[in-house]
């Protein structure tokens, strides 16, 4: 078997984001009421392709939510991406496996996205077989509940797979 080279960069850390301290904090005020209790622990997300902010935000009463933020103003690509990963992941059938929104927010300048927070780790390289194999399973899992998408999952606009 060939040797496959592995990437330039940190597999796992593939955006820099900022972290939850660099928010304005009229942005993380807002982003605090609106979970209902103080932030004790952010985890910023070393993965991802974008440069918005990305976090699993711990508070005080023992929630646990990941929060991405843009900018309005100098990420408005961004606030469109997260608008529409939220029309999508609340249109996916409860089968797949996959973070559920919670609730959106405008303030301070940002557009704020809050999904279920998801315990995972990015697999290591090369996979090991039991990531594949998890990996694998839940692919199959959100395929056989898109067999037929839901009309709201059509009604987003996403492009159907050849068959």
């Amino acid at each position: 078997m060939p040797r496959i080279p592995m990437p330039a960069v940190p597999y796992a850390s593939t955006a820099v984001r900022p972290d939850w301290a660099d928010l304005p904090a009229d942005l993380r005020t807002a982003i605090t009421a609106r979970l209902g209790a103080p932030v004790t622990w952010a985890t910023t997300a070393g993965g991802g392709f974008t440069r918005g902010f990305a976090a699993v935000l711990d508070t005080a009463d023992g929630q646990r939510a990941f929060v991405k933020a843009a900018s309005l103003s100098g990420q408005r690509h961004l606030t469109d991406w997260y608008a529409r990963e939220m029309a999508v992941t609340a249109a996916l059938p409860t089968a797949v496996p996959a973070a559920r929104p919670q609730w959106t927010l405008t303030a301070a300048g940002y557009y704020v996205i809050c999904l279920d927070a998801i315990e995972g780790r990015m697999p290591g390289l090369p996979w090991e077989p039991a990531d594949l194999d998890a990996a694998l399973a839940a692919w199959a899992v959100a395929a056989q509940a898109l067999r037929q998408p839901p009309d709201e999952l059509v009604a987003v606009g996403l492009p159907r797979s050849p068959r």
